[in-house]
């Protein structure tokens, strides 16, 4: 009994069969190559849209502690002591709102607001998400020292009852700047 192998024909053995082999490998590497820098972009646009809605949800929350300390109903300046007093403030009979609605973290939805607390009250707030911000300078002069914070809990939406108070007390007013109209970016 002889054995017989079976050869493949021809057509199959050619060389160019190994180029088209090569070339297919060559076109799966560059596309996957592409494919990591373009979802690398896009991940990094949507951090810098977060940074975006961080930035004017913090000075949300900054501008209503403001609003909430300098109109006392009874002339005795305070912070709030819960971040609901913001959106009911409960000093007036009927309700007076701050700020619209509680805003979650947009950089770290699923957490708290890291609370700044001065004299158990609340003197603003700061994300929890941990990473360094891409922005880096032009950032609204309400919002001093962000420039140069290393991460985003170095961003302080603060409001200064002390600088408030300081202003009052030397004879200075103290003026609240309207908020800019500012715009949510879209996802």
């Amino acid at each position: 009994m002889s054995r017989r192998c079976r050869q493949a024909p021809a057509r199959l053995r050619s060389p160019s069969r190994g180029v088209l082999l090569l070339g297919v490998l060559v076109f799966l590497a560059v596309a996957s190559y592409t494919t990591v820098l373009i979802s690398q972009r896009w991940a990094d646009e949507r951090q810098r849209m977060a940074e975006e809605d961080l930035l004017y949800v913090g000075l949300q929350y900054r501008l209503a502690i403001e609003s909430y300390y300098q109109r006392p109903p009874n002339g005795l300046r305070q912070l709030p002591l819960r971040l609901e007093d913001l959106v009911s403030d409960p000093r007036y009979p009927m309700p007076v709102r701050h700020i619209r609605k509680l805003y979650r973290d947009p950089l770290a939805p699923n957490q708290d607001w890291g609370l700044i607390l001065l004299g158990g009250r609340i003197a603003g707030v700061y994300s929890q998400a941990s990473g360094q911000p891409f922005r880096t300078a032009n950032f609204d002069p309400r919002l001093p020292n962000f420039g140069t914070a290393k991460t985003y809990a170095d961003w302080r939406f603060t409001f200064s009852a002390a600088v408030a108070a300081s202003g009052a007390a030397s004879g200075g007013t103290t003026t609240v700047m309207p908020p800019r109209v500012l715009t949510p970016m879209m996802r």
